[in-house]
Parts: structure tokens; C-alpha cells; sequence
């Protein structure tokens, strides 16, 4: 539970004078206020979230990498609605840096990304994934934000019962690289 410090620094106070310092004490008694919605936890999972491309029917050196993209982090806003406030949006982005490799045809590169919502257990509930398109323009490297909203409806426990994860689709392959590089 925020302090009542941090609750008068997010609202409009609704009393004054001298019954500001009472009201901080009693948290804020007597103001109708919204609760901030509570968002499921969010994370980019490690072996997903770079991604080095290598141009078709090539091998894996350097003067092969088309691209390489990584997902360096993903933050969240959120909020309720429906009876009973079971239905969750929550809107996600993904900050993204992506760095051309010398044998990119061209100025643009495609990739995938997946949003994944389990329990607090690591079960599965819903997976998605979406196109990204990557334009390079005349720069060696860019920045992107990419956003995206998962709509579900809560079984029990509020967003807080949740976790949303994020990475890149890989290929086998990929996937076999990401985790050789790692180590």
C-alpha cells in the first residue's frame, strides 16, 4: 500500500488547511479517489531478447549478420474495466535497438516479436505475436519504441496475479546462438 505521502503527491487534495495533516494520517479519509490499477509484472526474457539475423544461405560471421536487434526494456500502464473490474488492458512498450549488418540488402529488416501472459506459476494463458518492421533509413543504427495492448480477463487476484513477458520469435537456430553467445 502506497504511503500517504505518495497518495497526496498523486491526487488532488481534497481537503485543506488544517485537516491536511489528518488526512495524511488517516489515508486520506473522506476523498473519493481511483486506486491506481495494478499491473501484472513484466519482463523481457533474457534468451529472447536479442536477436542477430544472418542473410539466407550464409554462414554466421560477421560479414553475415543483416541485423541485429535487441529488446533492451518493456514497461506498462494498465487499467480495469467490466463488472467487477475483471477485464485487464495493459498497454506495453518495448524500447528496441536494432544496429544494420553489413550484408542487409536494402534499408529495411523484418522481425517478430511475442507477448506471452502467464499466471505467477509460469503457466501459459495466451501468447501472441507480432510483425516488426525495421527501417534502417540512411542509419547505421536506430531506436525504436513499439507498443502493443493485451486485453484478458482476470480468473482471480487482479493484475498482480499475472505476469506479461516479451522477446523475439527466434528460429532454432536463433535461438541456438543467442544461447552459445551467452556463454
Amino acid at each position: 500500500m502506497p504511503s500517504a505521502a505518495a497518495l497526496l503527491s498523486r491526487r488532488r487534495l481534497c481537503l485543506g488547511g488544517a485537516a491536511l495533516a489528518l488526512a495524511a494520517t488517516l489515508g486520506l479519509a473522506g476523498c473519493s479517489t481511483t486506486p491506481t490499477a495494478i499491473c501484472p509484472r513484466v519482463g523481457v526474457l533474457e534468451q529472447a531478447s536479442s536477436l542477430t539475423r544472418f542473410q539466407a544461405g550464409g554462414g554466421q560471421a560477421r560479414d553475415d549478420v543483416a541485423f541485429k536487434a535487441d529488446i533492451t526494456r518493456v514497461d506498462t500502464d494498465c487499467k480495469y474495466s467490466g463488472t467487477g473490474n475483471v477485464d485487464l488492458e495493459a498497454n506495453l512498450r518495448l524500447y528496441i535497438t536494432a544496429e544494420r549488418g553489413p550484408a542487409l540488402k536494402g534499408n529495411s529488416a523484418n522481425a517478430e516479436y511475442f507477448v506471452v501472459i502467464t499466471d505467477r506459476g509460469g503457466i501459459v494463458l495466451a501468447k501472441r505475436t507480432f510483425p516488426l518492421k525495421i527501417d534502417f533509413g540512411n542509419a547505421q543504427a536506430v531506436n525504436l519504441t513499439e507498443g502493443t495492448w493485451q486485453y484478458f480477463r482476470l480468473n482471480r487476484g487482479g493484475g498482480a496475479g499475472y505476469e506479461i513477458w516479451t522477446g523475439w520469435q527466434l528460429s532454432d537456430a536463433e535461438l541456438e546462438y543467442n544461447r552459445q553467445a551467452r556463454r
